[in-house]
């Protein structure tokens, strides 16, 4: 949990698929010759939380953080005149920030909203993170609303616990409750939680939190009935046992995030923090502010979920489900269906999103597992054309026959076909 990070917060608020696809297809394609999806206009928002000390809020500094694929940031900042200086340097490298709510007597809440919003960098307005009694959301409904009141173009950020936080969360019967009565409560424009699955093994080696997917499944039900977007989180700081990330955990993290439906992807965390009785280290920065090899991973993580942000942006998740012997709890086994007459996967299985967009149809499938690749055989039914999507938006035919293909551990593979010819 991140209480103890937050209580100084606290203190300061209260296709051309192929030369023969349809050219007006609505999702981005580039030039005939080039046979590859282009990514959104605008990117996936990327944001690095617990971003750069005020130290080191330079513009320099905004753009490394900005060359390493984050749009967003957000840090904890004492004073107006901090604020300012972080905004002016962040509009200059294109990033966008969140700030704390000061509200005092020396700085009332409406004089503080008129001053801020001269910054063309500013995005949201961070209340407050994990809330833990449902009792609290009246209280937090009122702030949003009082600052919504005085300005509606920037969002509220309020970012929710995970369902292993259930034990510390008072007034609700169970995950499902906590999340919707809050949806109920307070007018957030955004769903944000954490949830991070990559945890040790107990043999010295890591292993996945067994409701990270029921944890996705609510989330993604509760928003889709709020007729909301949610933001999901990925771990790149080691800390409390948490292994240091490596590739594999970040995609297998952010993919799943995105087979559900995330519209937005948020880093704990960026600079690495120091904190009395906790061991937070190997972050992107380290606590000095010197690129650790996480720095390195998250920028080519980024970069590659950026080159399918045509997929993911704005896109309409239409089924999750997952294969495999034993599939995660309170999740939907795999069906064939049309367009495929027979699909196959081995080893730990794959989650199974079939997304749409414009006029394509998109299957992901995230390899579950960690450590090991998987194989994913699939059998067209003849009813329409398939396509393979690489990493960097590339589209290539596949066979009418059988096609085998490996997934690497935590990766992905997409398959597309077109929307007027599926079932």
């Amino acid at each position: 949990m991140r209480k103890l990070f937050l209580l100084i917060t606290v203190a300061l608020l209260l296709s051309v698929n192929c030369a023969k696809v349809v050219a007006d297809d609505p999702v981005a394609v580039a030039k005939p010759s080039e046979n590859k999806i282009m990514p959104s206009p605008t990117p996936i928002p990327v944001l690095a939380w617990s971003g750069l000390p005020m130290s080191l809020s330079t513009v320099e500094r905004f753009k490394e953080l900005r060359e390493a694929g984050f749009t967003h940031h957000f840090q904890v900042y004492g004073s107006i005149e901090d604020m300012k200086k972080v905004l002016t340097a962040a509009q200059q490298a294109d990033v966008k920030i969140f700030l704390n709510v000061i509200d005092s007597k020396e700085m009332p809440l409406k004089e503080f909203i008129a001053e801020i919003t001269k910054y063309p960098a500013l995005t949201g307005y961070f209340i407050t993170d994990e809330p833990s009694d449902t009792k609290t959301y009246e209280q937090w409904g009122e702030i949003v609303k009082s600052i919504q009141a005085l300005d509606s173009e920037h969002w509220c950020y309020i970012n929710l616990l995970p369902t292993y936080g259930m034990p510390y969360i008072k007034g609700a019967r169970d995950y499902k409750d906590y999340v919707d009565t809050f949806l109920k409560k307070v007018p957030v424009k955004v769903l944000t939680f954490d949830h991070y699955p990559v945890v040790p093994d107990g043999k010295g080696g890591v292993g996945i939190r067994e409701d990270f997917y029921e944890n996705l499944e609510i989330i993604r039900h509760s928003a889709l009935k709020a007729k909301l977007p949610f933001w999901a989180f990925v771990l790149s700081t080691s800390h409390s046992g948490y292994p240091v990330p490596t590739m594999a955990h970040l995609r297998y993290q952010i993919y799943s995030d995105m087979a559900y439906g995330a519209q937005g992807i948020q880093y704990f965390t960026y600079w690495t923090v120091t904190m009395p009785g906790m061991d937070f280290n190997t972050g992107p920065l380290d606590q000095h502010g010197k690129r650790t090899v996480v720095y390195d991973l998250a920028k080519a993580m980024n970069k590659e979920l950026q080159a399918l942000s045509g997929i993911f942006k704005d896109s309409k998740v239409i089924s999750v489900t997952h294969t495999g012997k034993k599939i995660p709890k309170k999740t939907k086994l795999y069906r064939v269906k049309t367009p495929f007459r027979r699909f196959f996967t081995k080893g730990e299985g794959v989650v199974v999103s079939e997304i749409e967009k414009g006029n394509r149809r998109f299957l992901v499938m995230v390899n579950r597992d960690i450590e090991k690749p998987t194989t994913l055989t699939v059998t067209p039914d003849g009813s329409t054309k398939m396509f393979e999507i690489a990493k960097d938006g590339t589209i290539s035919p596949i066979s009418e026959e059988t096609s085998e293909f490996q997934i690497a551990p935590g990766d992905i593979k997409i398959l597309m076909w077109p929307v007027s010819q599926a079932q």
